[in-house]
């Protein structure tokens, strides 16, 4: 369902409470709006019609004739639909029969069907059946709209006219009155209810999406020049200059990136309240956080003649494993309020060390920021945190900023498990204490930053294999930043501007990689490979690298659907880019492997259009190349396999979804039984963005049964190996 930003009021009218809860990703209403759904209700079908078995088995032999002969009447067939329902109940929850509308529509008209044939057979028996017509009404209301929702009302008025014997409701004008009340004041009361959320949630979405729309665009607009701003600096060669130079640079460096850093922090901002923080992996030091920390807020500092202490405690020396820009944003927000609130000639002092974490579980990093300014009122300490909250104690707090960096920086701390507290500091001030866990990595281990761009291009070079790329963008210097670092790193770069450019540049030449604009002037990215698809139907199509400034969830999760191998947010972390090239080389690598094996022969009779490369290579190739082909695989299984776990438990969907891709593919080659559906099931709960722990379980049951399989070949082939000798 698309909701029109501009027309939330035309849409609140036709738009179902379903289709508005799959937007809104509210978990309650999505709790009630899946009880609506075949796959739940299924459930609770086939334990009513239980129940009403065992009723009317119960009074088969009972002593009220009347009750007696409706239970001999009304058992067979509650036991008939039992056993129907029990049947459609275990199809739709082993997913042969998936849940579609199609299905929905099935299961409500068995509801009604059911329920009526019940009370046809046994009306004084099984009245109490009557109270499901109700709820009925109200899932067809939610599920389909206002028209199938009187439509049921309808049917539940003939379903208790016809079912009662003659005359029973003109003998019993009160049941009639509750009856008419049960089936329609009821369900309308509730209906109209559910419809006021459907047109609230509406304009929450529309209001939503309106403001994300927005930030996207505005974000696109800085992120667009940041991007040569922060590659340029990257590529300079400062060997050559002066001492004074390359402290101009390096500071040039520093404050792009910080600025990167706050322009991220308006779309954080925004993806708070859904919880879609992502949070980074990699290694680093607090040496270097300190440093960037020290760069962005020194000049404020000496403005007003304040010593900024920063210091790290020997125990808190060595690399870990982190979000180093995070833990950069928090400390520099809380240097700057520091530094905003103290006075000419104070002090503002942070400090870095290890603590134990409460409860004796390991290790935390204690970060404290203590201040010599006039402190904070005891009824704002609570309060700082919320977004856009000033405290009022002077001029100063009241005119500067508009109150998101402490909002920032708890939303922050939630997202790493910290914990934030605000104290008075002894002699004046403040004192902000932030404690959050973090792992060290293992020994050996190099902070990323210790490699410069230079020297981590040379050494990708050496290391990974020239790749043709084509690169698909309108704007000229994002052109000359991607082309030197795609060069600098040994691959072959040809620029196109514009759609028909690429497509024309596809169906004359192949391509190991593509990278693609998402935004161009005469159409989106989305239509380019749509036509370099088309294109390149009679050849094999390239992987599809996106490349965009909207770092929104909703346009990452519509690239990987399109079709996308990876996406990368401008301005484009070089690190990023190549780690992206590594993979693809690695991919085209094994498939090479894989084809060296393979003559190009018709496959066998009976397995065409579906053969597996492991089944076909066992009639192609010695055991011994089948070995080494089996073991290549198992170690990319291996790989991949915990690239996606590891993004799996940090929340970053765009790895997972990446290593997914990666990981179908070689199980894929092995012929892993089941693994594409258990993959597809993987890629389904991480295009919703929940449901991550049971994600990360269906993973490692696929990896067991996985390396359980890869064993069993292995056993097969020393045992041909035997045979053979």
């Amino acid at each position: 369902m698309g909701i029109d930003r501009g027309n939330a009021g035309e849409v609140a009218e036709s738009a179902l409470l379903v289709d508005v809860a799959t937007r809104l990703r509210h978990p309650r209403i999505d709790r009630i709006v899946a009880s609506f759904r075949e796959h739940h209700v299924s459930v609770m079908r086939a334990v009513l019609l239980g129940l009403t078995t065992i009723w009317t088995a119960y009074w088969l032999n009972g002593s009220q004739l009347p009750m007696k002969a409706d239970a001999h009447s009304a058992f067979p067939l509650a036991m008939a639909l039992f056993v129907l329902s029990v049947v459609w109940m275990l199809c739709i929850r082993a997913a042969w029969l998936r849940d579609s509308t199609r299905v929905d529509a099935v299961g409500v008209i068995a509801n009604f069907v059911m329920t009526g044939a019940l009370l046809k057979a046994g009306f004084m028996l099984v009245i109490t059946l009557s109270a499901v017509l109700p709820f009925l009404s109200v899932a067809v209301g939610a599920r389909y709209g206002r028209r199938p929702f009187i439509a049921s009302i309808g049917a539940s008025l003939i379903i208790l006219g016809v079912s009662a014997p003659a005359g029973y409701w003109i003998s019993r004008p009160a049941y009639a009155l509750y009856a008419l009340a049960l089936v329609i004041i009821l369900p309308i009361t509730i209906f109209r209810m559910m419809d006021a959320l459907r047109v609230v949630s509406v304009e929450a979405i529309a209001s939503r999406e309106a403001q994300h729309r927005f930030i996207s665009m505005m974000s696109h607009e800085m992120r667009t020049p940041l991007n040569t701003v922060i590659h340029s600096a990257a590529l300079i060669d400062t060997g050559a200059m002066a001492e004074d130079q390359r402290r101009l640079v390096a500071l040039l460096a520093s404050n792009a990136n910080a600025l990167l850093h706050r322009v991220n922090a308006v779309l954080d901002v925004a993806s708070f309240n859904g919880g879609r923080l992502t949070l980074r992996h990699q290694s680093f030091t607090f040496d270097e956080v300190l440093a960037t920390v020290r760069d962005v807020c020194r000049s404020h500092a000496v403005e007003k003649n304040i010593s900024l202490s920063l210091v790290c405690a020997p125990v808190a020396n060595g690399v870990f494993k982190g979000d180093p820009g995070r833990i950069e944003q928090v400390l520099s927000n809380l240097v700057s309020n520091a530094v905003k609130f103290t006075p000419t000639g104070g002090r503002v002092e942070v400090a870095i060390t290890l603590s134990a974490s409460p409860g004796g579980m390991g290790d935390s990093i204690l970060c404290t920021v203590a201040d010599t300014g006039v402190g904070i009122a005891d009824e704002d300490k609570a309060r700082i945190f919320r977004p856009f909250h000033q405290v009022s104690g002077g001029a100063a707090r009241t005119n500067d900023g508009v109150g998101l960096g402490l909002y920032i920086v708890r939303s922050v701390s939630d997202q790493m498990n910290g914990a934030l507290d605000v104290a008075d500091r002894a002699g004046g001030g403040s004192i902000f204490s932030w404690r959050f866990p973090l792992v060290r990595a293992p020994v050996g281990t190099k902070a990323s930053s210790e490699l410069s761009v230079a020297d981590r291009l040379d050494e990708h070079r050496a290391r990974v294999p020239a790749l043709e790329c084509l690169v698909v963008d309108d704007n000229a210097s994002n052109c000359e930043i991607i082309g030197r670092i795609l060069h600098r790193a040994g691959h072959i770069a040809t620029f196109s501007t514009n759609g028909n450019q690429a497509v024309e540049c596809i169906a004359a030449h192949s391509f190991d990689v593509v990278f693609m604009d998402l935004h161009m002037p005469g159409g989106s990215g989305w239509d380019v490979i749509r036509r370099i698809e088309h294109a390149a139907s009679a050849s094999r199509m390239p992987p599809i690298v996106m490349l965009s400034a909207d770092s929104s969830q909703d346009a990452i999760r519509m690239a990987f659907k399109g079709g996308a191998r990876a996406y990368l947010t401008k301005p484009i972390p070089t690190a990023r880019l190549l780690d992206v090239l590594e993979s693809i080389a690695e991919e085209r690598r094994l498939e090479r492997f894989s084809r060296t094996w393979q003559p190009a022969i018709d496959p066998p009779v009976g397995r065409r259009g579906d053969a597996v490369p492991l089944e076909d290579m066992r009639e192609l190739v010695s055991p011994r190349e089948l070995r080494q082909f089996v073991d290549l695989c198992d170690d990319a299984m291996r790989t991949h396999g915990k690239s996606l776990r590891d993004a799996l438990t940090r929340g970053e969907y765009p790895d997972a979804s990446e290593a997914l891709h990666s990981l179908k593919n070689v199980v894929g080659n092995l012929g892993v039984p089941g693994a594409t559906r258990v993959c597809d099931d993987l890629g389904v709960l991480i295009d919703a963005g929940t449901g991550m722990a049971g994600a990360i379980f269906e993973l490692d049951s696929l990896l067991r049964s996985a390396h359980r399989f890869v064993e069993e070949q292995r056993l097969r082939l020393n045992e041909a190996s035997r045979a053979d000798a």
